[in-house]
């Protein structure tokens, strides 16, 4: 199988999973209005509280989620074209914040500390893998340990790019 032939199946998998048959923008506009209608109730019972019942706080945050992903797919901020890496790195930058208080969001290719143990494996087995830390678009931290890392490519970035370099 040729590497386009298999890139296309594999999109058109990834796309079977993930789109709803004739769901179109009016279903997403309902859906928005329905989840905002949805935490109403959320701050009239608690809207007294310093801080929502870890419940109903995991429960708000879902739905701000919702209204963060419909907002965009109503609105892309990178309009028609393709979204460039810094659209994705907005885009997921909106979605982490809303998930956790005591998450922080670093970004700018940020060196990843923990990388550099990595990096000297990956110079073992490929010889020409420079040993230095790993830069990253955006770094996911909670009390100062980092707890993810997120490196946007642009579609026909090679294997090795994606694999070895980032």
């Amino acid at each position: 199988m040729s590497g386009s032939l298999k890139k296309k199946e594999l999109v058109e998998t990834a796309k079977a999973f993930s789109v709803i048959e004739g769901f179109g923008q009016h279903d997403v506009q309902k859906l928005m209005a329905k989840v905002i209608i949805d935490r109403g109730p959320i701050f009239d019972k608690y809207s007294y509280q310093k801080r929502l019942p870890a419940s109903v706080d995991i429960e708000n945050k879902v739905l701000q989620i919702l209204i963060t992903i419909c907002s965009l797919f109503l609105r892309p901020p990178f309009g028609k074209a393709s979204p460039s890496e810094s659209n994705c790195l907005r885009v997921w930058m909106s979605i982490f914040s809303d998930m956790m208080d005591k998450l922080t969001i670093h970004t700018g290719e940020k060196v990843l500390k923990s990388s550099k143990i990595m990096r000297q494996q990956q110079s073992a087995e490929f010889g020409d893998v420079s040993e230095s830390e790993r830069k990253v678009d955006m770094l996911s931290m909670v009390d100062g340990v980092e707890i993810s890392n997120v490196e946007f490519k642009k579609s026909g970035t090679t294997e090795r790019d994606r694999g070895v370099w980032c």
